[in-house]
């Protein structure tokens, strides 16, 4: 059975980190939107690993032995979309939820998750699939009763920034780290009761990043403040 999350992992794990090319798309350090597909496929199992192909092999062979197509109103988590297959501006990519997509893109300059709509995904028509023998998408719940959601991000502090700030996620609040030492101990909680260590970097714009804030409320460390 194919992991969906695995699947996506893989592009998350590139979020931000890769450029966009058709003439350097095997990686690490580029791809383009349908060798991205093809990694994340094989990172997830559902293709052998060392597949690969363009848009148009998607179409015709790759995905018909390993998916079926479904309606744009049933897509969800793993689901892959296929836009123009046939043409150099085809697109490709999945699936995060009904209305968000991660995808390698041609004007974002690399792998990014986006609204699915509003052109994200190519030019119609637009084909959606569903991976069979998958996984259902759905996380697993890791969180045990009283532990806390934890973890450090890092936004760039404008677009076009070298400069990043980082920032302890704490729940539904979220804190502004403002120096090295208190950087240090957000570390050392993170590490007793957080459940993700690793210290993402974020775009000023990234979706992503925009979607955390939008949905999360930022606080101030007081007792720390007012040493």
């Amino acid at each position: 059975m194919g992991d969906i999350n695995k699947m996506i992992q893989w592009m998350k794990d590139r979020e931000g980190k890769t450029t966009y090319s058709q003439s350097n798309r095997m990686g690490p350090n580029s791809y383009d939107c349908s060798s991205a597909v093809y990694f994340a496929l094989a990172a997830g199992g559902f293709i052998p690993s060392g597949s690969m192909g363009w848009t148009g092999s998607l179409h015709d062979t790759t995905l018909p032995s390993i998916a079926t197509k479904i309606a744009r109103s049933e897509c969800t988590k793993g689901d892959i979309f296929l836009s123009k297959y046939w043409a150099n501006d085809g697109h490709t990519g999945i699936f995060v939820d009904n209305k968000t997509i991660i995808h390698c893109s041609y004007g974002r300059n690399g792998i990014y998750t986006t609204p699915a709509d509003g052109g994200y995904m190519g030019y119609e028509p637009i084909e959606y699939y569903r991976l069979k023998n998958a996984n259902s998408g759905s996380e697993e719940n890791t969180e045990k009763e009283g532990e806390i959601m934890m973890y450090i991000y890092w936004k760039q502090q404008k677009i076009n920034s070298s400069t990043y700030d980082a920032y302890l996620l704490n729940g539904n609040k979220r804190m502004y780290i403002k120096d090295n030492t208190l950087l240090n101990e957000c570390r050392a909680l993170v590490r007793l009761y957080g459940d993700n260590t690793k210290e993402e970097r974020f775009y000023n714009d990234a979706f992503r990043v925009l979607a955390l804030e939008a949905t999360t409320d930022l606080v101030e460390f007081k007792y720390y403040a007012n040493k």
